[in-house]
């Protein structure tokens, strides 16, 4: 992403979903989504025909990082309870999430939907002294991206 973009989903300018979190979802200050990436094999050449035909490249969407602000409340446990549910039985607790870039006027612009996606990291934060709020950060790995 340009400097730009990433401006934009660093100050407010945008909206995050997630169908696991509701209550987490609307405290997130931050996302951070690595580039897509893709492999393309030679297939030119080369006697299998299986591999030539269903194999010839590779695509990788990589994580997506999210930042919350929690207040003393606690109100991120849905965070916490979908990372602890993925641990103990991974198949089935994947989640789409959605993420809505903001116009300067606040109007919902582009969106991004995150499918089947598992978080990989969770850090609940700690508390400082500099400031009232706690940051908690979330990863989540990515199965593949629509535009909407």
């Amino acid at each position: 992403m340009s400097a730009i973009q990433d401006a934009y989903l660093e100050n407010g300018r945008f909206k995050v979903d997630i169908q696991k979190c509701p209550q987490s979802s609307p405290l997130c200050v931050s996302v951070s989504v690595d580039p897509m990436r893709v492999k393309i094999d030679d297939v030119t050449s080369g006697t299998d025909f299986q591999q030539r035909l269903y194999k010839p490249m590779w695509t990788s969407f990589g994580e997506a990082r999210f930042t919350f602000r929690v207040p003393a409340s606690g109100q991120n446990q849905d965070v916490a309870d979908w990372f602890k549910t993925v641990r103990t039985t991974p198949d089935g607790n994947r989640s789409s999430i959605t993420v809505t870039v903001l116009d300067r006027s606040g109007a919902p612009g582009r969106s991004y939907n995150l499918l089947e996606c598992f978080p990989t990291y969770y850090s609940p934060g700690s508390y400082s002294t500099d400031t009232a709020t706690q940051l908690c950060e979330l990863h989540v790995n990515v199965g593949r991206i629509e535009l909407a």
